[in-house]
């Protein structure tokens, strides 16, 4: 290493750094190494040792040397500053490094033809994926502070995110990269998660005083009293179990430029090389990565939003019956298990026959009690924090563009920001205007239609425990109604924190009708015109309408649809799920439904690809022709259903009020 580049104290720094060995190898599930090795391995060079552990488990892992001794004679250490010309008479078929920022011009002529360079390093940005993180704390202002002393050294701030195009810049080939994330703390649910965090929070602590010292009294001119005293609020943020750090590993790999491919290395982490593209991290695209996670297939997920706090504010509830079975082989055991955690009463079991209660809510009598299978109702956001444990998405990744491998054997998705992911096939899971699916069809073609549907989605609490009881009397989780004069109005319960304190519970209303939303009300008269409305409707309508209080706001929703055609999945590598695949109205409430059913039938099709026992064209082929029409079915029931439950006199005769709301 150069002179003055590890500014960290030393004290108990080897220890340290071997427990973050132990958490790399956690991250890794046990793998020294992500590059597709084959077995012809004769040279290989581990930068910035440190301790030596990486090197010597590396040594034993080799033949003839796999076996328990202190330092295998297949290993040698040597001082040398890896930024000075480089004398190595022989090229490498590997080169490793972890934790150094990537500054080296010469690693192409150093590795052997198609060997291998794998540079580890973090994304040394914190983050939370549930927003309690926030930038004015002092672990925040740490972790800025350290990037920005980083920088005034001479030295990459945060390395992670730039070490794959610093690699493609330096002229390797084959580049790919993968994401792992780190917490900080034992506040992870997911078990292995949960025992890196506790790792890496000793860790952290045990550091903490050493890695700030050097650079900020060095770089940023902090006195060492200054530095001590600021610490003591950050070692507090990194204690506190309700603050949910992470950071991210991005280790990149690549082969040198008439090195072999992935494929043909043949080492892959399946023995089909297939690598999946995933396009949205709402539920949908969540779900996708449980499920291939679960059978073991490769994925990554891009989401536009800048981070998971910025994702979709606004909160519904969404229902599942028949699609439950499904749900289940997607997640995992131990997900599957806390669902009840995403429900919007936790404290409420569905019965195995439920019924969904119309009502006519100028009289408050009750037109039909639909019946229902089990159902199960949970919070949108809830659910989507659910399925995003375990998961690594790379946010503010804004899809510009897709193209496909002249060979028919890849597809590269391209991002605004310049980057580029590639994989074995690309999935939209990018929501009702799916940016995916106008990539495959045409903007005329994929473009959603906007229903005229004034439809205002309230969340909302009462305060009061008298009223909150009140409107569960019909039925303990939702019931809808429908006024002669073409308003629809759906109460739900939406968050059930404490079942001992009704007052904190609180509810979804919906009231919508045939017309426009008028864009120039702002929210309190928005609320008066519901009020409004609610004069003519009797309890417990009139009630949940006429309660809500001042202040609260009142967004509404676009209403659209899109009813599903074939597009050419250019040999199965690109293809649509979810709402991306069939946008549709709520009025039969199916959505979810639907979602995981694609999910299930899509993830099936990607194990068989990976098992052999199917090629990519006939396997997603086959999920489409399925998909396909059953999307278009749905996404036309729900339509006829959103314009009838709006219109008294086609209601009154509709199927609607004689038939239940089960699959078809």
């Amino acid at each position: 290493m150069g002179g003055g580049t590890m500014p960290f104290g030393r004290g108990r720094e080897k220890d340290r750094l071997d427990i973050h060995h132990h958490l790399d190898m956690m991250a890794l599930s046990g793998r020294l190494y992500l590059a597709p090795l084959g077995k012809d391995i004769h040279r290989v060079l581990d930068l910035g040792t440190g301790t030596g552990i990486w090197a010597m488990e590396m040594g034993m892992s080799l033949p003839p040397y796999s076996c328990e001794i202190r330092v295998p004679p297949n290993v040698a250490f040597q001082v040398d500053d890896i930024e000075d010309d480089w004398t190595y008479e022989a090229p490498f078929d590997y080169i490793h490094s972890r934790y150094l920022a990537c500054a080296i011009s010469d690693w192409p002529r150093n590795t052997k033809p198609g060997g291998w360079v794998e540079f580890q390093d973090f994304d040394f940005k914190y983050y939370s994926v549930d927003g309690s993180l926030k930038d004015d704390m002092p672990l925040t202002k740490w972790d800025n502070l350290m990037i920005e002393a980083s920088i005034a050294s001479g030295r990459e701030g945060c390395p992670g995110p730039r070490l794959k195009g610093f690699i493609e810049d330096a002229g390797f080939e084959n580049v790919t990269e993968e994401v792992f994330p780190f917490p900080i703390g034992m506040w992870p649910k997911d078990k292995k998660l949960k025992e890196m965090g506790a790792y890496n929070l000793f860790q952290r602590l045990e550091g903490l005083e050493g890695i700030t010292l050097g650079l900020f009294t060095r770089f940023l001119g902090w006195s060492r009293e200054e530095i001590l005293v600021f610490l003591t609020d950050v070692r507090k943020d990194l204690k506190n179990p309700k603050i949910h750090p992470c950071y991210n590993l991005l280790p990149p790999t690549a082969t040198t430029a008439e090195g072999q491919t992935m494929a043909d290395a043949g080492q892959n982490k399946t023995s089909s090389g297939l690598r999946v593209l995933v396009i949205g991290a709402g539920i949908t695209g969540l779900l996708v990565a449980q499920g291939l996670k679960k059978v073991g297939v490769d994925h990554i997920v891009f989401e536009s939003e800048p981070s998971a706090a910025h994702y979709r504010a606004r909160e519904w509830s969404i229902g599942m019956h028949w699609s439950l079975p499904s749900l289940e082989r997607i997640l995992p055991v131990d997900l599957w298990d806390r669902l009840r955690e995403a429900q919007n009463d936790p404290f409420y079991e569905s019965p195995p026959e439920d019924v969904f209660p119309l009502l006519n809510s100028q009289t408050g009598e009750i037109l039909k009690n639909m019946p229902l299978p089990k159902t199960v109702r949970v919070s949108r956001r809830k659910m989507r924090a659910l399925c995003s444990e375990g998961v690594v998405v790379k946010y503010d990744k804004t899809l510009t563009g897709i193209s496909y491998e002249p060979s028919g054997t890849g597809v590269t998705a391209t991002f605004s920001d310049g980057t580029t992911a590639h994989g074995t096939t690309l999935i939209g899971s990018d929501g009702p205007r799916s940016k995916v699916r106008e990539l495959l069809l045409g903007p005329e073609k994929a473009a959603a239609t906007s229903l005229e549907i004034a439809h205002n989605n309230l969340v909302v609490e009462y305060g009061e425990a008298e009223k909150a009881l009140f409107l569960r009397r019909i039925h303990p989780i939702f019931y809808c109604g429908f006024h002669p004069k073409g308003y629809t109005t759906f109460v739900s319960i939406q968050d059930v924190p404490d079942n001992s304190k009704p007052e904190i519970w609180r509810f979804q209303i919906v009231v919508s009708w045939l017309g426009t939303r008028d864009p120039t009300l702002d929210d309190a008269s928005r609320l008066s015109l519901l009020k409004k409305l609610a004069e003519s409707m009797a309890d417990p309508f009139r009630s949940a309408i006429m309660w809500i209080p001042d202040g609260t706001p009142v967004p509404g929703n676009d209403i659209s649809y899109w009813v599903t055609i074939p597009w050419n999945s250019r040999g199965g590598r690109a293809t649509l799920a979810g709402d991306a695949a069939h946008p549709l109205p709520p009025h039969r409430g199916q959505g979810l439904n639907h979602c995981v059913g694609d999910v299930s039938h899509l993830v099936d099709a990607l194990k068989k690809v990976q098992d052999g026992e199917s090629e990519l064209a006939e396997a997603v082929a086959g999920y489409e022709e399925e998909m396909i029409k059953r999307g278009a079915k749905e996404v036309e029931s729900s339509f006829q259903n959103a314009m009838m439950v709006h219109d008294w006199g086609r209601l009154s005769e509709s199927p609607l009020l004689k038939n239940s709301l089960g699959k078809g």
